[in-house]
């Protein structure tokens, strides 16, 4: 029986991401699928802003970039009317944009990574059963032959599904309802009045339809996603019908020159009851489905992917106690139940038939959405999940003194252009926790030396979890110096005295403290289940 660190089930999107961030991390795995092949269709086409900046960290955006459509705005309109244009340069982000990408596209391109990483996806390969004994996963596997094999792992992750085998043998239900309507999903080759570097959401009385650019030569190339009604129950749709629709919903303000694909579908709004029984955890639609409406689907997966993945890689390593694996649940979950609310928000304000609630929407977009810079901001930052943050977690350590202003434990660390060709995220791109040790304005000799004596400290002891860097407008004499000649980083991170600020290998900070002090901090990550300054 073979034995192994990871066994993932799975290889959409967010089990090859899984996948790919143990496999950057050193961590051995195995990655299986009971489909022959990849996904060939376009499936999930919207990339977030947030999941871009983690494909820039691993070092394969510019892959993503050469094949997607830049989309640099969300327009909805009715009747003819648009109600509403944000601009997507509200995101607090250097990438100011949503990329529009074929799913196949998407799981080529991490395919082709993790195998430059000599792992292969195991393809024909089913997973059975599992069973859990003396903190392993044993679990049963079937090849096409009908030939069998029993592999031992310490842990398993499911990212097998909406019907997710992981999920149903290791006991976790899904919770939630399904919409009544039946929708359709199609990709055509469309003459559109619509804006193509935006994404359109054309809105009436019950209908709903979204037009989303996709790449192809001639530029003419769409996702469309609509409703079809409550009385419809249609195994596939012929061109024709899908002519009818995206013409008869867009009231004339498209033509359908060929259609590609489509084909129906029903909407599920479920969540799992959790994310993990003992040493299996479950991500990506195996754990969560919901409304494509803000596509956040597959951008939700590859989130539940990196937040897990660093943690796993640790805790195998010896580097973390297993306690740190709770904080998975108490991190993506709350995360996960506010994107099914806001999707069905979404959906229930596109689709409702009330002529009163149309008149609030409506009013609500054109007067409100559409012209005020703070709501942009706000419902910009929700959709391209820039702007989620982990309240409730263990593992964030809330003391914070004095930056009650700037960014806090728990949020997204923002990232900032320090000068032409180097941005702070630019020194974050490694497997470690990173820490900013800021000298603060007009440090003294005294305090820079205090500092430096914190930064060998530091690297001596915890080199290999934490990656420290002083922050400074001086001249300072230490390997890892972010030169902040202008205090623009001090001043964006709301930093008046000396502070540290240990930002995760997710990008999340995970303490920010008004003071430089190896063993308090030493003392805050044993706590919380990190290896402690000796």
């Amino acid at each position: 029986m073979q034995h192994i660190p990871v066994l993932i089930v799975g290889a959409g999107p967010s089990g090859l991401a899984v996948a790919l961030e143990l496999t950057r991390f050193g961590i051995p795995v195995r990655i299986i699928d009971r489909k022959a092949t990849q996904t060939l269709t376009t499936n999930a086409a919207g990339i977030q802003t947030r999941t871009i900046e983690i494909l820039e960290h691993i070092g394969i955006v510019k892959e993503f970039l050469d094949r997607g459509v830049v989309t640099k705005s969300l327009e909805i309109h009715s009747q003819k009317r648009r109600l509403a244009k944000v601009p997507l340069d509200v995101v607090d982000s250097f990438h100011k944009f949503i990329l529009m990408l074929p799913q196949s596209d998407t799981e080529h391109i991490l395919n082709h990574e993790l195998e430059k990483l000599n792992v292969r996806v195991e393809r024909n390969v089913e997973f059975i059963e599992l069973r859990q004994e003396n903190n392993k996963v044993i679990s049963s596997l079937k090849y096409l032959d009908g030939k069998t094999e029993i592999v031992e792992s310490d842990w398993l992750v499911g990212c097998d599904g909406y019907n997710s085998a992981v999920r149903n043998h290791a006991n976790i239900k899904m919770v939630g309802k399904d919409f009544d309507q039946e929708f359709f999903v199609a990709d055509v080759r469309l003459k559109s009045k619509f804006d193509r570097s935006s994404v359109n959401m054309i809105i009436n009385k019950g209908t709903l339809i979204g037009i989303f650019s996709l790449p192809n030569d001639q530029n003419d190339k769409f996702r469309i996603v609509g409703n079809v009604g409550k009385d419809q129950n249609k195994d596939k749709f012929t061109e024709n019908e899908i002519k009818q629709i995206v013409e008869g919903y867009t009231e004339g303000e498209c033509e359908v020159i060929e259609v590609i694909w489509s084909s129906p579908f029903w909407i599920h709004s479920k969540v799992a009851s959790k994310l993990r029984n003992q040493s299996v955890f479950i991500a990506g639609d195996a754990a969560h489905v919901h409304s494509p409406a803000g596509a956040q689907g597959m951008n939700t997966g590859l989130q539940d992917a990196f937040n897990l993945s660093w943690k796993l890689a640790l805790v195998i390593n010896n580097k973390a106690q297993p306690t740190i694996l709770d904080s998975y649940q108490e991190e993506r979950y709350p995360i996960i139940k506010n994107v099914i609310k806001f999707t069905e928000a979404l959906a229930f304000l596109g689709l409702t038939n009330n002529s009163f609630l149309q008149g609030i929407r409506n009013f609500i977009f054109r007067n409100v959405t559409d012209k005020v810079r703070f709501i942009q901001r706000k419902m910009v930052g929700l959709i391209t999940q820039t702007a989620l943050k982990y309240k409730n977690s263990h593992i964030i350590i809330k003391q914070s003194n004095g930056h009650s202003s700037g960014p806090q434990p728990g949020e997204r660390a923002p990232d900032l252009v320090l000068s032409e060709n180097r941005r702070l995220y630019d020194y974050l791109r490694n497997n470690q926790h990173n820490l900013l040790l800021f000298t603060g304005p007009a440090p003294t000799t005294e305090s820079i030396e205090s500092i430096q004596d914190a930064y060998h400290k530091i690297s001596d002891q915890l080199g290999s979890l934490i990656k420290p860097y002083i922050v400074s407008d001086k001249k300072i004499n230490v390997p890892n110096l972010i030169q902040d000649n202008d205090l623009a980083l001090h001043t964006r991170y709301a930093v008046s005295k000396p502070s540290m600020c240990l930002i995760r290998p997710d990008q999340y900070i995970g303490l920010f403290m008004g003071e430089v002090n190896p063993s308090l901090l030493g003392e805050l990550l044993q706590k919380v289940g990190f290896q402690p300054i000796q």
